[in-house]
């Protein structure tokens, strides 16, 4: 089993995304809203008439578990949802869930 975690802006849609992840065998897909710390990116929030600088966005996380595999399909995928958000990269990662071989 190989476990997938990629960020995404929340901007988009992310509903026709899990389909495609389910239709192409990803067997579980969790999404979650984060606040991502970004240090070169700063805004201005008011909050409660106090005015503060805020180091943070909103992202989607998104995580799917996938059988080996399928582990091809399913990054054709992501690389698809690259090109469709105009080929800007996204931070993904892939973690083999696996138990390593035992030496004895």
């Amino acid at each position: 089993m190989i476990k997938i975690e990629a960020f995404l802006p929340t901007s988009m849609q992310i509903t026709e995304f899990e389909e495609q992840l389910f239709a192409a065998g990803a067997l579980s897909v969790a999404a979650a809203e984060i606040r991502v710390f970004n240090r070169g990116e700063a805004k201005t929030e008011t909050y409660r008439g106090v005015e503060r600088v805020v180091h943070h966005s909103t992202q989607t996380k998104i995580e799917a578990i996938v059988p080996d595999e399928l582990l091809p399909n399913i990054t054709a995928i992501f690389t698809k949802l690259a090109e469709v958000l105009g080929g800007t990269a996204f931070p993904s990662f892939i973690t083999n869930l696996n138990p390593p071989a035992s030496a004895r």
